[in-house]
């Protein structure tokens, strides 16, 4: 089986690329490690998540979420989340 073909099998089963599903996995932990209630250091944690470049993290992030980070911050520290949500430990889907 090809690697085209694989990708195109997973997608049919999935709904999404293997590449996509890698990039949400990349992202998760960045996104769930934000703490809302303290000033974020947005290039940080671009480095940690393996992003050298700012650009590229802003055009990553705005695909996965559909917001800069800044606009993403807006409403996450106006309706703060419940104390211990997210889950700071657990497995990702599927784990």
């Amino acid at each position: 089986m090809s690697g085209n073909h694989l990708a195109t099998q997973f997608k049919a089963h999935v709904g999404i690329t293997p590449k996509r599903v890698a990039r949400i996995y990349r992202f998760a932990p960045l996104i769930l490690s934000v703490d809302t209630l303290r000033p974020v250091d947005w290039p940080e944690l671009a480095h940690a998540a393996g992003h050298f470049n700012r650009a590229h993290f802003s055009r990553e992030f705005n695909d996965l979420t559909g917001h800069t980070p800044r606009e993403y911050m807006a409403p996450r520290r106006r309706f703060p989340a419940e104390q211990g949500f997210p889950p700071e430990a657990g497995s990702m889907p599927a784990d």
